[in-house]
């Protein structure tokens, strides 16, 4: 949590939007909104179904759901009730791929086993070098 708080304490108003996607579990209700907005001169908020993605905004994804990007929107979807990992992160950077290739930048601060690293691979498929 503080390398995440530390990179919002300087992330200044210049247009860019961030979607951050966590391991969650669906049980669990996180206070990531309120105590990331304390870092933030960013609008930070939980991510809605179709909610259109905004310069300087921080979307963050909801604890019982996968999330996906298309045409600059955010999707949810509900995670089933299955013992195996869920991949949210994965989920998400493939769509951000299609959705967005060269224009979209991912950093991986940690993650679940190789959650991020397919995601990762289709970003840099898209890639402008």
């Amino acid at each position: 949590m503080d390398e995440i708080n530390t990179f919002f304490d300087n992330t200044p108003l210049d247009g860019v939007a961030y979607v951050i996607v966590q391991h969650l579990s669906p049980d669990f209700k996180s206070r990531m909104v309120e105590l990331l907005s304390r870092h933030s001169k960013l609008l930070v908020q939980e991510a809605e179904n179709s909610m259109e993605v905004m310069p300087n905004h921080v979307y963050l994804i909801p604890n019982d759901k996968f999330m996906t990007i298309r045409n600059s929107r955010l999707y949810l979807t509900a995670k089933e009730n299955e013992k195996a990992p869920h991949l949210t992160i994965n989920t998400f950077f493939g769509s951000l791929a299609v959705s967005h290739g060269p224009k979209a930048i991912a950093v991986v601060l940690s993650g679940l086993g190789a959650d991020g690293s397919e995601g990762l691979l289709l970003l840099s498929t898209k890639a402008v070098w």
